[in-house]
């Protein structure tokens, strides 16, 4: 780990982004069985995580 990674770590945390990089510790630790998703198929899944939790309550006309 260099000296900025806890760094880029605690800005990931703080402005909500997903952190591909412990993602894939994760993964190999708790489910070494499963493939992990790509860089681009788990920031797709997180963008669909984020939006699918926001309520929006609109008129619909």
């Amino acid at each position: 780990m260099t000296k900025i990674q806890p760094f880029r770590t605690f800005v990931l945390a703080l402005l909500g982004a997903p952190d591909y990089p412990a993602y894939l510790v994760h993964m190999q630790c708790a489910h070494p069985q499963l493939r992990p998703l790509s860089r681009k198929e788990f920031f797709q899944m997180a963008l669909r995580r984020k939006n699918e939790s926001r309520s929006i309550s609109r008129c619909p006309c």
